[in-house]
């Protein structure tokens, strides 16, 4: 306060401003207005955020899942022991006196407890045998693991990635379902289901970004590395341990649905706004229907799971596999910890096709209202950039940490669809194929 009134001043050039009360009036979320004085260099205008806004602070993480034939490794291999240990390995390559390596081949063979013969020879493989680098993108990684979840297998015993695959238990509970035919259509949509009953995740993290200037609001954020000068060549990361379900919808129904011009001219609106946003996704999103479809759902199903299974929406991640050209349509939802011991089993028990049946027909009809309808799903656009439609913190949105994609390019109408806009539901597309 300075004679009185609301003042905000920066402590750099030491150039202030007023504000009446009544810009402090029904959000806490506020905007300066005017110019600092000309001692700011072009008169820059700042925008006042709170201090939990999630545009102040954006961390950008990379993560996938560890999977066969990585994931089936021997914890109590060498070679398994020779990863945790791989700073000390280093540093045994990296001496150069004689007397220097001794001493650190002998803690070596006490922390690993095996002899300077075994830590030799796998040493020795472990060189001979280590692939070259190559450059991975998201699409790859998301493309091995989606093969790997929806591919039977036997896993050995104390393999970081174990599934379980429903899909013949779940088509049979619905072919013998009695009683209920629209659920009985609903549930045609889901075209395999899987419990996975072990994952192993590896998060890195990337380095992160603030939200731009008012004058800049048409570039990118300037990006940060971890170590703030990028002089490192390596990054941070943590290795989690959960479970998960994993479902696929049927491909050949949603290039069906897909087709529709009315949902690709609602996709294209929120592809124009994407393209004229400073937001930075991560390159599997895109502003398809389908992915949009699969992201608005993955989401109402971790709110359904937060009140089913009893777990925070925070403990839950997403994980889209979206690609109708190259079959995927999936959606892994699941919880991981930094404990080896993983999570107690609450989740791949809602796996159960008589429990997903319950899981996936509550998601639905959560996706055919909100409790701010018809305001939510009549807005041209919510959210950041105005990258949402029918979305909102009542119906659709979860924490960020859940979120791979900031939680945008979100519609309930992708899902539950519109009659008078002539946009069809899901269970409308099952319905005339099946009649």
């Amino acid at each position: 306060m300075i004679g009185g009134k609301k003042t905000i001043k920066c402590t750099k050039c030491g150039s202030n401003a007023n504000f009446e009360q009544a810009d402090f009036k029904g959000s806490a979320h506020f905007q300066v207005k005017e110019k600092f004085g000309e001692a700011h260099e072009g008169g820059v205008t700042y925008t006042v955020m709170e201090v939990n806004d999630p545009r102040v602070y954006s961390p950008q993480n990379e993560r996938a899942l560890v999977i066969p034939p990585e994931s089936n490794i021997d914890r109590n291999s060498l070679k398994y022991k020779l990863e945790l240990h791989s700073q000390l390995i280093n540093e045994i390559k990296g001496a150069t006196r004689g007397l220097q390596r001794k001493k650190l081949i002998k803690r070596a063979t006490s922390a690993l407890n095996c002899t300077e013969a075994e830590l030799s020879e796998a040493l020795n493989i472990e060189t001979t045998t280590r692939p070259s680098e190559v450059e991975i993108v998201a699409g790859d990684m998301l493309g091995d693991e989606y093969l790997a979840l929806t591919t039977p297998e036997d896993f050995p015993e104390g393999a970081d990635f174990i599934t379980r695959h429903l899909t013949q238990d779940w088509v049979q509970y619905i072919d013998d379902l009695q009683g209920a035919p629209e659920l009985q259509i609903a549930a045609r949509i889901v075209d395999q289901l899987v419990a996975v009953d072990r994952l192993r995740v590896i998060e890195v993290f990337e380095g992160f970004s603030r939200a731009a200037s008012d004058a800049e609001e048409h570039q990118p954020a300037p990006f940060v590395p971890p170590d703030l000068l990028g002089k490192t060549d390596w990054l941070p990361a943590i290795e989690l341990f959960g479970e998960g379900i994993f479902f696929t919808l049927n491909g050949e129904k949603i290039k069906e649905w897909e087709s529709n011009p009315l949902l690709r001219h609602r996709a294209n609106s929120i592809e124009q706004r994407y393209q004229n946003s400073n937001i930075i996704l991560p390159e599997d999103a895109t502003t398809s229907p389908s992915f949009i479809l699969l992201h608005t759902l993955a989401h109402i199903l971790i709110r359904e799971l937060e009140s089913t299974a009893g777990y925070p929406a925070a403990s839950l991640k997403e994980r889209i596999y979206c690609s109708p050209s190259e079959g995927m349509t999936g959606i892994l939802i699941y919880t991981a910890v930094a404990d080896v011991a993983g999570s107690l089993g609450g989740i791949v028990e809602l796996a159960r096709p008589d429990k997903f049946l319950r899981l996936f027909d509550a998601t639905l009809r959560q996706a055919d209202w909100c409790s701010l309808d018809p305001v939510c799903g009549e807005m041209e656009g919510q959210g950041p950039a105005w990258l949402n439609r029918a979305a909102c913190h009542a119906c659709a949105l979860i924490p960020d940490t859940a979120c791979d994609y900031k939680n945008v390019l979100l519609d309930r109408v992708f899902i539950k669809g519109n009659s008078a806009l002539g946009i069809p539901s899901l269970i409308d597309v099952m319905r005339n194929t099946d009649g």
